[in-house]
């Protein structure tokens, strides 16, 4: 079965489908489209159909027929189209996965001298975008606005010209900072052959020979939404009997043509018993593990290390950046929510900012960033530096990367990376298995050294206190209390390290979450806004902390 939308995002792209193609006039003003619109979808023999009207202004009545057809008529309305052809479920079949695709179609149309077109229709995801290839039209040979032409081919006989047109002043799907484009083949010559005030269209579209001519013109595809013979009008009267409609295609595995995939879609990677789905200590090679500059370099060390016998050094000459890069599979996660973790050692005469981002690279787009993080890394010792909260999206095209930069040319080591999904986090920083409570500086014991490590991280702490990592007391808070009792457990005036006595969980970033009855909600944009933390104790009190946030919000509330 097709997907359903609700009745206002389907009645929206219809409209902004429509407007986007029709080439009239400059009186056609940018019309909003409204849930009053009509729009009705279904499934009948193993066929997809659509019908809308905009507004319900004027009449349209519809019908499926044999072979696959339809009957249609509509008089005085504002726009509308009837499509049919398949739906496709899921993201799951890209563009270019199509080898052939055929849709045999033959219709009359009364529709001579008036603003209609008629051809193939479809819609693809992720980038998102429409399509038309038009084969028949009335009194204008739709194209958009001031397009330009990216060139020509021939599939099936036929000469097709290629546009494009951005979607302008309407957002119905996706980020509102991107681009939304309609693609469009045009047919040269109009294929409708009248036979008393009647037009006849009949053609074999093969639209893989679209997808690729399109590719090769350097539009973007996407993954497979909708695709159908297709009539669209405006503003006139009309009727269109599709006399037979038939699909035939091959879709295969691997891409045809256009770029390949940066990765292969797979299951995701089972994480280990902490609840990591990465883990390097770097003790073995690993491919994905490089620098961001062609000068700098990435080296295995055993000078120095914090579990095993090597770790990571990343060094450069001069004044060139120290970039570490680990290269991420989001396919290899559940979910795009995610967090890292490192230890970091630096040894110059100074405390040295650091940079967290993730670095995507696409052939189309180059190199962009996303959810950058800093923190100050004191020199002389390794410091662990979590959580970096960041988000990873599986898109085939792009290439994911976590990057760490020295903000000064001071070459440093890195040791223990981790990735999780972010609901996974709590089962990381509570210590669990062989992990020992207490154990600050990562040498199995809990000793004089871990105190001095602790009293290191509370300097670095400066006004922020929520800390899982370097807890001891279960409070969720890194302060002088769990100085005291690490200090008194070392000493032996404290038989163990006890258990909170009030559980508390961490949350990074925005969250909805029913603790014992109380509802808490956390929401923030801009900014550092994935790096908001909220400790959440069993009892349903909270405290949380933010910087450089543009907008936050926190609601806790009884149920």
């Amino acid at each position: 079965m097709h997907r359903s939308f609700a009745r206002t995002a389907a009645a929206l792209t219809a409209g902004f489908c429509l407007l986007g193609t029709v080439n009239l006039p400059s009186v056609i003003s940018s019309s909003k489209v409204y849930a009053a619109d009509f729009f009705e979808y279904g499934d009948i023999d193993g066929y997809h159909y659509e019908i809308w009207q905009q507004n319900y202004i004027g009449e349209i009545n519809y019908e499926n027929t044999e072979n696959n057809g339809f009957s249609a008529s509509w008089s005085n309305i504002e726009n509308s189209y009837a499509m049919k052809g398949e739906a496709f479920e899921g993201k799951d079949i890209f563009a270019s996965q199509l080898k052939e695709y055929n849709v045999t179609y033959d219709a009359d149309i009364d529709y001579m001298g008036q603003n209609n077109f008629c051809g193939i229709y479809g819609r693809m995801e992720d980038p998102d975008k429409l399509f038309y290839i038009i084969d028949s039209w009335g009194s204008w040979r739709p194209r958009g606005n001031d397009d330009e032409n990216y060139g020509s081919f021939e599939s099936n006989g036929i000469t097709y010209d290629i546009y494009r047109s951005i979607i302008a002043q309407m957002v119905c799907f996706g980020d509102n900072n991107s681009p939304k484009y309609i693609y469009y083949s045009v047919a040269r010559e109009n294929q409708a052959e009248k036979i008393d005030g009647t037009c006849n269209i009949k053609n074999t579209v093969n639209v893989a020979d679209h997808f690729k001519a399109w590719s090769e013109a350097g539009f973007e595809l996407g993954y497979m939404y909708n695709i159908g013979f297709d009539v669209e009008c405006y503003r006139s009267s009309g009727s269109v009997k599709l006399n037979s409609l038939d699909i035939t295609k091959e879709i295969t595995p691997e891409l045809n043509y256009g770029p390949d995939f940066a990765y292969k879609k797979h299951g995701p990677a089972e994480p280990d018993e902490e609840g990591r789905t990465v883990y390097l200590d770097f003790e073995n090679a690993d491919e994905k593990v490089g620098t961001a500059d062609e000068d700098c370099q990435a080296s295995y060390s055993d000078e120095r290390s914090v579990s095993g016998e090597r770790s990571v050094l990343v060094s450069a000459e001069g004044d060139n950046k120290r970039t570490f890069m680990y290269e991420i599979d989001p396919y290899d996660f559940r979910s795009d929510d995610l967090v890292s973790g490192i230890k970091l050692f630096q040894n110059s005469d100074k405390a040295v900012s650091f940079d967290f981002e993730v670095m995507f690279e696409n052939n189309s787009r180059g190199r962009f960033f996303a959810d950058k993080y800093s923190r100050t890394v004191p020199a002389g010792r390794w410091v662990s530096v979590e959580p970096f909260h960041f988000s990873v999206a599986a898109d085939r095209f792009t290439k994911a990367y976590l990057t760490i930069t020295a903000n000064d040319a001071v070459d440093f080591c890195a040791d223990d990376l981790y990735i999780c999904e972010a609901d996974k986090y709590n089962e990381i920083i509570n210590p669990s298995g062989d992990r020992v409570r207490g154990d600050i500086n990562h040498d199995n014991s809990v000793d004089m050294f871990d105190i001095i490590a602790l009293r290191k991280e509370l300097i670095d702490a400066g006004d922020f206190s929520i800390d899982a990592v370097h807890d001891i007391n279960g409070d969720c808070k890194l302060n002088i209390s769990d100085l005291v009792l690490l200090t008194r457990f070392v000493l032996g005036q404290e038989k163990s390290i006890p258990e909170p006595e009030i559980g508390t969980e961490l949350y990074l970033g925005n969250f909805n979450k029913e603790v014992n009855g109380t509802a808490h909600i956390v929401s923030a944009y801009g900014g550092n806004a994935k790096a908001v933390k909220t400790a959440i104790r069993e009892n349903g009190t909270f405290m949380a902390e933010w910087e450089n946030v543009r907008n936050y919000e926190a609601l806790s509330s009884r149920l």
